[in-house]
C-alpha cells in the first residue's frame, strides 16, 4: 500500500530541525483510505486556501448509539525518533464532545493520547509529546507504524464536525533523546508516568527531544544524538543498558533520574548513595534550589518527593542543585549533581512547578548543549504566531503587542524573554472574549487534601490560614477509610476541625469508601481470604471491597454513622463511591444478588450475556451503589440531620453510570446528596465549559454541584486556573473545588487569585 506520509521539514523561526525530516499526511490519500468506525462518518477532502487540501470528519451521536466516533488511517512509517504528533485543525460543536483521542499502532500494539480544543471553529494548533502517547497493554518498537486514529467519545446527541489542515509526525528541534523503560515489566505505568512528566514539562518550554521506545534504544539510533535523559532508570532493560553503556564510553552525555542501576552508575562515575525515605528527615522535601553560579537562570522548582538518593559529598561530581524542607531549609542533600558523564536528579520529576523546573533543566541541560534557550524561544514564538494568525480580530490587541515583544526580543538574542512574552501572547489569547466576573459574595471555595497532616511541615492551623487568607469556604482533607481503623487519624481530624471553627471554615471529611489500593499486601490477602474483595470475571481479584456483600455495606455504614456521631463536621465527602470499572464484580455474592434481581439463574454468566442482559446487568450495578448511597444518607442525617453529605463522581455521568455504576444525576434528582463534585479534570478550559453546560443540561441547573478544577493532575498554570474559575462563574455554578491543597497551590497560584 501507498504510505500516506510525506517528508516535509519542521519550520522553525532561524533554527532548523536536529536531525531527520518531518513526516505529513497526505490529506488527499488519507481522505480516500479512511476507515471510519461507529458514529464516524467518511471522510470528505476540501479545500480552504490555494492548493492546500483538507480532510473534513463527521460524526452523528445519538444517546442510543455508539459512544465514540473513529476515524482510521493506514500508513507506513518508521516513527521511532519522532518528537511528537502536530495537529493543525478546527472543531464544531465540541461540547458533545467528552474527550478526543488520537491514536497510533505500531506493530500489533495500540498507543493513546488525548487532545484537547481551546475554541469552536477557530483554528488552532495542538503538539502531542510523544512521551504523552501511553501504551495500551505491552510496549513495541516504533519502527513499524502502520495505523493512525482519531476519536471522539460521546458527550451528548447532535453532529460534530473536525476539520484538519494538517497532521504532521515531528522530527526532534534538539539534540537530544528522551528515552523511556519499562516498556513490558511491572513498573511499566510508573516508568511511562515519569517520562510523561518531564516530556510535558520540555515540550511546554519549547523543546521537543526525539522520544525513543526501550526497543529502539540501540546504540546506533542513540549515537548521534548529545544528551540522552532517562527519566527513570531503575526501570531499564539490560539491553537499554548495554546501549547507554556504549553510548557514554563514545563520550556522549546523559541525564539521569533517582535510582541508578550499579552497572550504570560506575559507568557514569557517580557513586551509589542511599535510598531515603523523606519522612525520614527532620522536615520532608519541598523544593529543589538550583546554584546560580552553576545553572544561571535556573530558578527553584517545588517537589514534594517522598524518597529520594541520599548523597555524601564527594569529588566524583559537583553540586547543581539542593534539596530545601518543607521550612525553606536546606536539607543538606544534593537534588541535582554533574560530572563529566552527565547530570543525576536524585529522585524522579514530577512536574509539580511546570515553569520553574523548565528553567532549571534548561539551564542545567545548556551546559552540555549551548543554544538550547534560542530554539525554546524560537519554538514558543511559532506557536504563538500561529495562534495569532488564526485568532479573531477582537482577540488579537493585547496579544499583538505580546508577540512584537517576543519579535524584538529575539532578534536581540534575549532568548529566554522572548519565550516568555511569547507564553504570555498565547495566555492573552486565550483569555479573551472570557468574561472577567467577580466571585459572588456566597462563592463556595474548597480544596481537596489528600495529606491528613494538611500542608508538609505546617500545623492545621498554619494549613487553615492560608486559606482564610484566600477566601477559601472549606476543605476536604482525606482522613478517612471506612475499612482501616477508626482511631487511626483522630487527633489530626480534632485539630483540622478546631482551627477551621477558629478562623471559619467548614470542614467536610473525606471518606474513602470501596478502593483499597492503598492497604498493605498483607491487609488486601485477609481480605481475600475472607471473599470481600471484587473479582473480574475471569476470576482475579481486585483491591476494591464488593458492594454487593453485607459485611462491605455494613461496615461502610456504620462507619459513616460513627464519623457523624464523633465529630462535628460540616459535611462528610464519599470517594470510590463506585466500582472500579465495567470489570467488576463477579463475585459469588454479585452472581447471586444478580440472578436474584432478574429472577432467574445464570450459571454461564458473563460468558453467554446477550445485549438485554448487558443492560440488566448495568442496572443491577447501578442499583447496588445507588442503594449504598442512600443507607449511608439515612445513617449520616440520622446522626446529624444538619451536615452535608457529598461525593467526587466521574464527569460523564452516561459513562458512569454505565462503567462503574455511579449514577449521579439520579442521586440528585432523588436527592441521596446534598452536592456532587465531579472531577472535570481538564487541561483546556474549553472542555471544562463544555463539562458544565452539558451537566447544567442533565441536572437541569449546577445549584447542587461544585465543579472540581484538577490543578494538580493538569500541571495547571495560574492562568489556567484563573480561567476555568471564570467558566464555573458563567455557568453560575455556587463555587468550586481544587484538587488539591499542595505548597504550589497554597503559596504560588492562591495568591495570583486574591
Amino acid at each position: 500500500m501507498p504510505s500516506i506520509l510525506r517528508a516535509g521539514l519542521l519550520f522553525l523561526f532561524l533554527l532548523p530541525v536536529f536531525h531527520g525530516f518531518s513526516q505529513s499526511l497526505d490529506l488527499a490519500r488519507a481522505a480516500a483510505t479512511c476507515i471510519p468506525s461507529a458514529a464516524g462518518s467518511a471522510a470528505n477532502l476540501r479545500s480552504f486556501s490555494a492548493n492546500q487540501p483538507a480532510i473534513e470528519l463527521q460524526a452523528r451521536f445519538s444517546l442510543q448509539g455508539a459512544n465514540r466516533a473513529c476515524w482510521d488511517f493506514p500508513l507506513q512509517a518508521d516513527l521511532s525518533q519522532t518528537s511528537a504528533l502536530r495537529l493543525r485543525y478546527r472543531s464544531f460543536n465540541t461540547a458533545l464532545v467528552n474527550q478526543f483521542n488520537v491514536y497510533l499502532r505500531v506493530g500489533n500494539s495500540w498507543y493513546a493520547a488525548a487532545f484537547a480544543p481551546e475554541g469552536d471553529g477557530a483554528w488552532e494548533e495542538a503538539i502531542i509529546p510523544k512521551s504523552g502517547f501511553l501504551p495500551e497493554g505491552a510496549s513495541n518498537s516504533w519502527r513499524q507504524a502502520n495505523m493512525l486514529r482519531i476519536a471522539a467519545w460521546r458527550g451528548g446527541a447532535g453532529e460534530v464536525l473536525l476539520q484538519f489542515a494538517g497532521i504532521e509526525l515531528l522530527a526532534p528541534n534538539c539534540s537530544i533523546a528522551l528515552l523511556r523503560s519499562g516498556g513490558n515489566g511491572q513498573q511499566q505505568k510508573e516508568a511511562y508516568n515519569y517520562a510523561r512528566h518531564l516530556g510535558d514539562n520540555l515540550f511546554q518550554g519549547g523543546l521537543f527531544p526525539a522520544v525513543l521506545e526501550e526497543e529502539d534504544c540501540s546504540a546506533s539510533l542513540l549515537y548521534p544524538y548529545q544528551l540522552l535523559l532517562l527519566p527513570f532508570a531503575e526501570a531499564a532493560s539490560p539491553a537499554q543498558l548495554r546501549a547507554l553503556n556504549l553510548y557514554v564510553q563514545n563520550r556522549g552525555k546523559l541525564g539521569v533520574f533517582h535510582a541508578l542501576p550499579p552497572l550504570l552508575a560506575a559507568r557514569l562515575q557517580f557513586p551509589a548513595g542511599r535510598f531515603t525515605l523523606s519522612k525520614s528527615l527532620p522536615q520532608p522535601l519541598a523544593m529543589v534550589q538550583p546554584l546560580e553560579q552553576r545553572l544561571a537562570g535556573g530558578r527553584p522548582f517545588r517537589q514534594q518527593s517522598g524518597a529520594f538518593i541520599a548523597l555524601s559529598p564527594s569529588k566524583a561530581f559537583s553540586v547543581n542543585a539542593w534539596w530545601l524542607d518543607s521550612a525553606g531549609r536546606s536539607s543538606g542533600y544534593p537534588a541535582i549533581v554533574e560530572n563529566q558523564c552527565g547530570f543525576w536528579m536524585t529522585h524522579v520529576f514530577l512536574n509539580q512547578d511546570p515553569e520553574a523546573a523548565f528553567a532549571t533543566f534548561l539551564a542545567q541541560m545548556q551546559r552540555f548543549l549551548p543554544g538550547l534557550e534560542q530554539v525554546a524561544a524560537a519554538a514558543s514564538l511559532n506557536r504563538a504566531r500561529f495562534a495569532l494568525a488564526n485568532a479573531s480580530a477582537d482577540k488579537r490587541r493585547q496579544a499583538t503587542q505580546e508577540l512584537n515583544l517576543a519579535n524584538d526580543a529575539f532578534q536581540n538574542r534575549q532568548y529566554e524573554q522572548s519565550r516568555l512574552y511569547a507564553i504570555n501572547c498565547m495566555n492573552q489569547l486565550r483569555n479573551a472574549g472570557l468574561a472577567q466576573l467577580p466571585a459572588k459574595p456566597n462563592e463556595f471555595k474548597a480544596v481537596w487534601c489528600r495529606n491528613p497532616q494538611g500542608l508538609p511541615g505546617l500545623a492545621w492551623e498554619e494549613s487553615i490560614s492560608l486559606l482564610k487568607k484566600s477566601s477559601f469556604s472549606a476543605v476536604f482533607p482525606n482522613m478517612a477509610h471506612a475499612f482501616a481503623p477508626l482511631d487511626s487519624n483522630a487527633r489530626q481530624i480534632e485539630l483540622c476541625l478546631q482551627a477551621c471553627r477558629q478562623q471559619g471554615l467548614a470542614m467536610h471529611l473525606w471518606l474513602s469508601c470501596l478502593g483499597a489500593q492503598d492497604f498493605s499486601e498483607t491487609e488486601l490477602r485477609r481480605l481475600a481470604a475472607e471473599g470481600r474483595l471484587q473479582r473480574q470475571a475471569n476470576g482475579t481479584l481486585l483491591p476494591w471491597l464488593c458492594p454487593s456483600q453485607s459485611v462491605n455495606r455494613r461496615q461502610l455504614i456504620e462507619c459513616a454513622a460513627e464519623l457523624s456521631r464523633r465529630y462535628a463536621l460540616d459535611g462528610l465527602h464519599l470517594d470510590l463511591i463506585r466500582y472500579p470499572g465495567s470489570q467488576a464484580c463477579y463475585c459469588e455474592a454479585c452472581r447471586e444478588a444478580f440472578a436474584a434481581y432478574l429472577k432467574s439463574p445464570l450459571p454461564h454468566w458473563p460468558d453467554t450475556a446477550q445485549y438485554q442482559e448487558r443492560q440488566k446487568w448495568e442496572e443491577f450495578r447501578r442499583l447496588s451503589i445507588s442503594s449504598l448511597v442512600r443507607d449511608i444518607r439515612l445513617a449520616v442525617k440520622a446522626q446529624r440531620p444538619q451536615m452535608l453529605l457529598s461525593a467526587a463522581v466521574y464527569t460523564d455521568w452516561q459513562n458512569a453510570r454505565n462503567t462503574v455504576g455511579q449514577d449521579w444525576v439520579r442521586w440528585q434528582k432523588e436527592r441521596l446528596l446534598d452536592f456532587v463534585c465531579p472531577m472535570n479534570y481538564r487541561s483546556s478550559s474549553a472542555l471544562f465549559a463544555n463539562d458544565l453546560s452539558r451537566q447544567k443540561q442533565q441536572l437541569g441547573g449546577l445549584e447542587s454541584i461544585l465543579p472540581g478544577i484538577g490543578v494538580s493532575s493538569e500541571n495547571m498554570s495560574a492562568q489556567e486556573l484563573m480561567r476555568q474559575i471564570q467558566a464555573c462563574r458563567q455557568a453560575a455554578a455556587p463555587g468550586f473545588i481544587l484538587f488539591e491543597f499542595t505548597p504550589r497551590l497554597a503559596y504560588d497560584l492562591l495568591p495570583q487569585l486574591q
